[in-house]
This record gives structure tokens, C-alpha cells and sequence, in this order.
């Protein structure tokens, strides 16, 4: 999967765990879409930053410098757009060849009821 900049992805895949010693650190949520603002490599592994979700920076074991929390590519998808069909309700909109006559149904009702 080739992921760039703009691209809505998606969560699929829960989080092990959502704990940093950061408390102003926030994490992505399953099912939400996100656009991706930044893809970048962090030790051998694909990572996303996303333009919905803009963390502190923060010095993490093994960086040199301080820097935004970026998650991995793994755990996303692409969003799947589908065209909208809306025929079923178009053909509702048609003339139907099948009359029904109120008046005996409403009598019907009524009948069965009483």
C-alpha cells in the first residue's frame, strides 16, 4: 500500500496500549478517518502524522531531538469512497403499473378489525 500526503486513512487495528508518559499526548481512535499530513520513516517502520491530530513534541527514547508522536502505517487503511447509489429511491419516484384502491383497503382494515 503506497500512502501519501492528503490521503484519508482510517484505523483498523486497536492500539496495544494508549499509554505515554506524556499526558498531552492523544492517540488516533479506531473508525475515525484521518488525512495524512506527513509520512516518514522512524527506524525501518512506515509512520503517519495526521492534519486532524497535532501532538507536542516530546523527547522519546532513542531520538536525538524532541519530536511529535507518529504512528505506525500498519495499524491504517485507506478510506474506501463509494459512489452514492440512490436508484432504489429514484424507481420508488416512477409511476408503479399496480393500483391499489384505498377506500376497499381502508374497508378491509376496518372489517378485520371489528
Amino acid at each position: 500500500m503506497t500512502l501519501r500526503v492528503g490521503m484519508k486513512v482510517v484505523q483498523f487495528k486497536p492500539w496495544p496500549d494508549n499509554d505515554t508518559a506524556y499526558p498531552d499526548v492523544s492517540f488516533t481512535r479506531m473508525g475515525v478517518a484521518y488525512t495524512v499530513r506527513e509520512v516518514l520513516t522512524v527506524r525501518g517502520i512506515t509512520a503517519l502524522r495526521f492534519v486532524e491530530l497535532r501532538n507536542p513534541e516530546h523527547r522519546y527514547a532513542g531520538f536525538a531531538n524532541p519530536v511529535e508522536q507518529p504512528f505506525p502505517a500498519a495499524f491504517f487503511r485507506p478510506v474506501v469512497e463509494r459512489k452514492t447509489d440512490i436508484s432504489v429511491f429514484t424507481a420508488m419516484l416512477n409511476p408503479s403499473q399496480v393500483t391499489v384502491d384505498a377506500m376497499n383497503t381502508a374497508d378491509f382494515a376496518r372489517e378485520s378489525a371489528g
